[in-house]
């Protein structure tokens, strides 16, 4: 899982190569039988093997001020409507891009409108279920150059999503300032919000470079729109809420991506467990604009 958290990026340009059709399978039948953050809740990823004809027909209705990725290939992505479908689908469709990026595939996760009935009317979807977002696929035109710890300046990123470039989790990570990015105990709390934990305490529960990752993922603006607090052996994220120009659904969609990535984190260093989505009720005395969205446990 390190050389994939090295090697992820999301694609912008590709080449007009189609890929194959096994690969195509193997991801559609792989991300299948890969457990969701929410049991109970179906989620589809359609394939839309047509990418010239696709663009044609959804440029200037998805993705930033209504422009779509130009790509061989799309996969619609479509989920129940339950309780904790929005991160359930951010979770899977990092799974899925991940997925791709062993595969030496290329994606970018594209945003769609609040109502999209009109959407899956135009690519012929007859699914009573939501369309979530959409992804772009295909073989890079271009290889980019990973940063050692991540691209940090995002200055006119083409959504809330399409920029998600992970960094690698690098012991040698104290040495690489990052200035435009909050220091862990900015985002790192024990106990409630503001009390700060030291690096020792991190270092003493083997999560120290489990969070300076975390404060390296993406989000829109690269606002950091989360927040962690220590609480016994569990691990509360926050997030923030009612961000300008960020819509509810984007903002629960990125929590199941920072979800993912705290998991993923975490059991590269040997500490497996998952997640429950309950805020709940708690003494964490969190200002109004922050909530629970759940806890992880290993």
């Amino acid at each position: 899982m390190h050389r994939l958290f090295e090697k992820r990026r999301s694609v912008r340009e590709y080449k007009a190569r189609a890929v194959d059709q096994s690969l195509i399978n193997d991801l559609i039948e792989t991300i299948k039988s890969k457990p969701g953050l929410v049991e109970g809740i179906d989620i589809e990823f359609v394939f839309l093997k047509e990418g010239e004809k696709i663009h044609g027909m959804l440029d200037g209705q998805v993705g930033y001020y209504g422009k779509l990725i130009e790509a061989p290939h799309y996969f619609a992505v479509l989920s129940e409507n339950k309780k904790g479908s929005l991160m359930n689908a951010g979770y899977m469709v990092e799974r899925f891009n991940l997925m791709a990026t062993d595969m030496g595939l290329g994606t970018c996760t594209i945003e769609v409108p609040e109502d999209t009935a009109e959407i899956k009317e135009t690519l012929g979807i007859g699914s009573e279920m939501d369309l979530m977002v959409l992804l772009a696929l295909g073989y890079a035109k271009k290889e980019r150059k990973v940063s050692n710890i991540y691209d940090t300046m995002l200055k006119g990123s083409l959504s809330p999503l399409t920029e998600l470039g992970y960094p690698e989790i690098d012991p040698e990570y104290s040495k690489e300032p990052v200035s435009s990015r909050l220091a862990v105990d900015e985002i790192v709390f024990i106990g409630e919000w503001g009390a700060k934990v030291d690096m020792e305490e991190l270092q003493r529960r083997g999560v120290d470079e489990v969070f300076y990752y975390m404060r390296l993922a993406p989000s829109w603006g690269n606002r950091q729109p989360w927040r962690f607090i220590l609480d016994g052996t569990r691990i509360a994220l926050l997030m923030q809420s009612g961000c300008q120009g960020i819509s509810g659904k984007i903002e629960k969609i990125e929590a199941g991506i920072a979800m993912l990535y705290l998991e993923l984190a975490m059991a590269e260093k040997g500490m497996s467990g998952s997640w429950s989505i309950d805020g709940g009720n708690n003494d964490y005395k969190l200002p109004e604009d922050y909530y629970v969205v759940g806890y992880f446990e290993s």
